[in-house]
């Protein structure tokens, strides 16, 4: 059935919440609430993310969110090897386009940081990216996880 944000409905026990993101176009991510602990899933999107859905996933204990590659470097590098033939100003608007539709390891880290989680976990992680073992090297902390294929978590 069709949702509506910020409008709420059940699943058994679990309390759903639909909040609007933006990816190329307006979409949604999900407040999941449950036995008093919340998790927010909010991936494809841009760094620009709606206060309402802001002010809505709050304190939540876990985010799942983009971690797309660390930098515009790395997307650069990686559109440069796919259209090698474009002018430095054509291959910037495509990076500055394709960028806006995920965040940014540093853009998720300050979402988590302006939300107040617990505990953000990193989606979404670009096989260009470094190695996962990079990525939790450089980034992971008692309150940021890089996650993997068929990671388990408990809330």
């Amino acid at each position: 059935r069709p949702t509506e944000f910020l409008q709420s409905f059940s699943v058994g026990t679990i309390r759903v919440t639909p909040v609007p993101v933006e990816h190329s176009i307006e979409t949604q991510g999900f407040l999941f609430e449950a036995d008093g602990k919340k998790a927010a899933v909010l991936t494809d999107c841009r760094a620009n993310v709606p206060e309402a859905t802001q002010t809505a996933i709050r304190g939540v204990d876990v985010l799942f969110t983009d971690g797309w590659m660390e930098d515009v470097q790395q997307l650069k590098a990686v559109y440069r090897s796919f259209r090698p033939d474009l002018s430095e100003a054509q291959l910037d608007d495509v990076v500055r386009e394709k960028k806006r539709n995920h965040l940014l390891i540093p853009e998720a880290n300050d979402l988590a940081e302006r939300v107040a989680a617990k505990k953000t976990v990193l989606l979404h992680v670009a096989h260009a990216a470094s190695g996962h073992e990079a990525l939790v090297k450089r980034w992971g902390s008692e309150r940021l996880t890089v996650g993997f294929d068929d990671q388990v978590f408990s809330i």
